[in-house]
Parts: structure tokens; C-alpha cells; sequence
């Protein structure tokens, strides 16, 4: 016992001299570049609340792109400093964990532990396998599909990544080491992608679908309701779709054929037996959440208090033990959400939000004159921002100061509002979504595989969309949209 108590300190002291050595640059870009940015931006005339508030956020952002440390705590350190330095009264920088997002993000969370703990996720996976022809891609398109399937029925991704990412891990054990270390990017990506490429067709795939649909004009709301936004967009999402397919073939390289052991599938099946209680109760309550969101215009409860009411059954129930929901919840995770969405907050109420808006009016003449070309800058524009904002932020900024213009010019606002959610839900590395390092928890242990192939492919997917995009003109045009 002495000699492990002496040796703690030893192994602390290292852990930390390690932390700093590993990334040298990276601590020393968080300490100088927040300093030089805030006399940058006093000299250029902003208030003392705004050169802090970007300073302060410059270092979470240095944080994350050289990942000096876990991803949640640079934003509850940033959330930190502006409570500290008073940047921004308390309620607003602390909203984001009475947030409605926060909130939802909660609740199906512990949905997501409920579906995967009583063994449902492994059952689906089982039958999966045993239909599943023997080969990789029909492996990728279930597991693109099983996301795609929550897309219009859970509206936060962050929720359809805990229901969704287990059923990754259960692929994986079940496949030969051979096998498993080929295809390991090629899952990977197809069950991520699933969750989030084609959110932008279905009115319900993301909250930023809905606030954008809340900026459209009373006639727009009513012409792009459900079945109609999804109309509008389905040439989008189709060509999306078969290009997606096409490309991570080409490019992975892992469409081939696999070993399945079919008698030992049949054979876990007969072990786990009948359908446990427990797993009808949580497909149950997936549907109930499923038929609560979409009968909303009927009922008129937010779609936040239905899936904690859900969240509230479950644990009512004994569904979600306490063990669980101490244990298997992603706490650092909904830190992380909470501060992000107050530091977002407390953007807006410093309205440095308007003094980006202010400086894209510009665009207007684009999107009048030579559309296409307005596409390419929007595009570009977009994921520069994405570089330093998260995405939701991105979506407010560009839809609340194009939005308006678009009205104004003759052209569809929603158009404008569907290219942007288009454009924006691109992540070349994976600080700039938290679902990705969800995800990556959720699935269990995988295969290693280059980050920088996975980040490229994204790139090769935005040409993907932008082709979609342009090859949709026509249709618009012609049903009237543009």
C-alpha cells in the first residue's frame, strides 16, 4: 500500500509534464494567440466584453484543434472565464442547460442507453446479419439505413447517434479480424453517415431544420410543410444518395465479400430467446416518441417536453435502472452541449451574431444576379465559418441575414435555408461536430484507420453535394421553387 501511495504523485507529475510536451505548439498558441486578439480587436474599436468573449473562445478552439484535452472541458473552461472576467450576466451564460436542446439531448440519451442496455440493438443487429447478403455493402447500407430511419423521427442527432452507433459495435464483434480491419472505414463512415448526411430532407432531421422553417414567410411555412419539404428536396437527397454509395466504393475500396458464420447467428438468436420485456418497452417508447413528434401540430407540445416525458416512463418503469443512468449516460458529453449552447447564448447577447449578418448583405447581389456562382461562395463562406463555429451557430448566422435578402430578391427563401443546411452539415475533422466523438464512444472498440482518409472523403462528399445541388436546379425551376 506505501509503494502505491508513493508512486501516485510520480504518475500525476508525469501524466502532466506529458500533456504539455505532446503539443507544445498548441499550449503555447492557447496562451499567446487570446492575448494577442484581444488588443487586435480593442484596437479596432469593439467593446471589452467582445475582445473577451473571442479571446476567451479563441483558446477552447486551440483546444480542440490540437485536442490538448477532453473535448468538454474546453468549453466548460471557456464558461469559466466568462463567468470570471463577467463578460455576461450568469443566466445567459449558464441557459444552455435549461435549454430546450439540452433537454432533449437528455432525455434521448437515455433513451439511447435504455435501447442498447436491454439488448434490442444487438437483436436488430442479429437479424441484420442473418438477412444481410455476405458482403460489405450491404453491411454499410444497413447501417447508413438503420440511421436514415431515425433521421425524420428523432430531431436531434445527437439522440439518433446514441440509438444508432452501438449497432456499429455489434457488427464489428461479429465479423473475423481479417475482414473487420478492411472494412473498418467503410462502416464507420456509412453508420455515421447515415445519422446525419441526408438530415437535411426531412423538415424533422435537426433543430436547425425547424428554426430555419420558423424564419420562412408565412406562405412558405404553409407551401414546406412536411411532405412538401421533403418533395422539394428529394432530387437533392436522391442524387445524394446512389453518389454516396458510389464514391465510398471508390474510394475505401472494401466492397467485398465476407465471412458469416449463419449457424452461430441462428444459434445467439435461440440463446437470447423470445423478445424480453424490456426491449418491446423500448421499441415502444421509441415509437411513442416517434407518434408524439409527429402529431405535434395537433397536440402542440414541444418536442424537448414529449421525449422527457418518455425519458420520465423509462425511469418511472425501472426501464433505466439508476446504475444506468449514473453510469452509462454521456455526461461529459451534455457538459460539453450545455456550454456550447450558452456560450452560443452569450454570443448573441454580446450581438456579435449581428456584426457577422451585417457583413454578408453583400451576398444579395449574387443570389439576384448569377445564382450559381452565389452557391459556390455561399459554400465557401460557410465552411470557413465551420472552421470556428459550430454548426447550429452557422445555420442562425447565414439563414437570419440571407433569408430576409432571398424574400426580398424573388427567390425562394427556403431554397436558400435547404442549401445552407446542405452545405453546413460538413465536418472535414471531428471538433467541429460533438456527435462525432459521441459516436465514437457509443460504438465501442473498433479498428484503427486513418482520421485524415476519413476527413478527405468528407471533403469529396461537399463536391458530392454542391453537384446535387446544381443538378437540382432544373426541378426547382420547374415545380416553381426557383
Amino acid at each position: 500500500m506505501k509503494l502505491q501511495t508513493q508512486t501516485k504523485p510520480d504518475q500525476t507529475n508525469d501524466q502532466m509534464s506529458s500533456m504539455v510536451t505532446d503539443n507544445p505548439i498548441g499550449w503555447i498558441m492557447a496562451i499567446l494567440v487570446p492575448a494577442a486578439l484581444f488588443f487586435v480587436i480593442r484596437k479596432n474599436g469593439l467593446d471589452n466584453n467582445t475582445a473577451m468573449f473571442i479571446s476567451i473562445i479563441s483558446i477552447s478552439l486551440i483546444m480542440w484543434i490540437f485536442s490538448l484535452l477532453a473535448i468538454f472541458i474546453a468549453p466548460l473552461f471557456a464558461v469559466l472565464l466568462i463567468l470570471l472576467f463577467d463578460v455576461a450576466p450568469q443566466n445567459v451564460v449558464l441557459s444552455g442547460f435549461s435549454s430546450g436542446g439540452f433537454l432533449l439531448t437528455f432525455s434521448v440519451l437515455g433513451l439511447g442507453v435504455v435501447v442498447s442496455s436491454s439488448g434490442l440493438t444487438y437483436r436488430y443487429t442479429l437479424w441484420m446479419i442473418k438477412l444481410l447478403p455476405r458482403n460489405t455493402f450491404g453491411y454499410q447500407a444497413a447501417l447508413f439505413l438503420t440511421g436514415l430511419l431515425f433521421t425524420p423521427i428523432v430531431p436531434s442527432i445527437l439522440g439518433r447517434t446514441a440509438i444508432a452507433a452501438p449497432v456499429l459495435g455489434n457488427m464489428f464483434n461479429s465479423m473475423i479480424p481479417e475482414d473487420r480491419n478492411q472494412a473498418a472505414p467503410l462502416l464507420y463512415t456509412g453508420g455515421l453517415d447515415g445519422i446525419t448526411y441526408l438530415g437535411a430532407v426531412f423538415l424533422t432531421g435537426a433543430p436547425a431544420n425547424l428554426f430555419i422553417f420558423g424564419l420562412l414567410p408565412a406562405q412558405d411555412q404553409w407551401s414546406f410543410q412536411f411532405l412538401q419539404w421533403t418533395y422539394a428536396a428529394s432530387l437533392t437527397g436522391m442524387i445524394m444518395l446512389v453518389c454516396y454509395f458510389i464514391l465510398s466504393g471508390l474510394f475505401f475500396r472494401s466492397y467485398r465479400r465476407i465471412t458469416v458464420n449463419r449457424n452461430s447467428i441462428c444459434n445467439e438468436l435461440k440463446r437470447l430467446g423470445p423478445v424480453s420485456w424490456r426491449e418491446w418497452l423500448a421499441l415502444f417508447c421509441i415509437i411513442l416518441l416517434a407518434v408524439g413528434i409527429g402529431t405535434t401540430t395537433l397536440h402542440k407540445i414541444k418536442i424537448p417536453f414529449i421525449a422527457f416525458t418518455v425519458f420520465l416512463v423509462l425511469l418511472f418503469l425501472g426501464i433505466l435502472s439508476p446504475k444506468d443512468f449514473k453510469t452509462k449516460i454521456d455526461w461529459g458529453f451534455l457538459f460539453l452541449l450545455g456550454s456550447v449552447i450558452g456560450i452560443i447564448a452569450t454570443m448573441n447577447h454580446l450581438h456579435i451574431d449581428r456584426l457577422l449578418i451585417a457583413r454578408l448583405d453583400w451576398l444579395g447581389i449574387y443570389m439576384r444576379n448569377d445564382f450559381k456562382m452565389f452557391i459556390l461562395m455561399l459554400c465557401a463562406m460557410i465552411m470557413v465559418t465551420r472552421f470556428f463555429l459550430p454548426m447550429g451557430t452557422t445555420n442562425f448566422i447565414f439563414a437570419t441575414a440571407l433569408l430576409p435578402l432571398a424574400d426580398a430578391s424573388g427567390i425562394s427563401p427556403w431554397l436558400i435555408g435547404f442549401i445552407i443546411l446542405i452545405i453546413s452539415e460538413t465536418s472535414l475533422f471531428n471538433y467541429q461536430s460533438p456527435h462525432i466523438g459521441l459516436y465514437k464512444d457509443k460504438s465501442g472498440d473498433k479498428p484503427e484507420f486513418s482520421e485524415q482518409k476519413i476527413s478527405l472523403f468528407r471533403g469529396m462528399l461537399l463536391v458530392v453535394k454542391l453537384l446535387a445541388i446544381y443538378a437540382s436546379i432544373p426541378f426547382w425551376i420547374g415545380t416553381g421553387i426557383l
